[in-house]
């Protein structure tokens, strides 16, 4: 599961373009972990990259970095 987060980070911290919505899954023996680029303004920027654990702390997020410019 390390290995999916780790590579998901990179990905996204590489400057790979991605559209409002765009989220990432990893599942293994019953835990799952999120990965998604949010937009809270809705434009390309601010942006926030936000991980959260659904199926051990339900409603809680982790803001994991932000960026206000490229």
């Amino acid at each position: 599961m390390r290995k999916c987060i780790g590579f998901l980070l990179a990905f996204v911290a590489a400057g790979v373009a991605a559209q409002d919505g765009e989220s990432y899954q990893c599942t293994l023996g019953g835990l799952t972990r999120n990965v998604e680029v949010v937009y809270p303004s809705g434009a390309p920027l601010p942006c926030e990259v936000v991980y959260t654990k659904p199926t051990e702390s339900p409603g809680q997020r982790e803001v994991l970095w932000n960026a206000q410019n490229e």
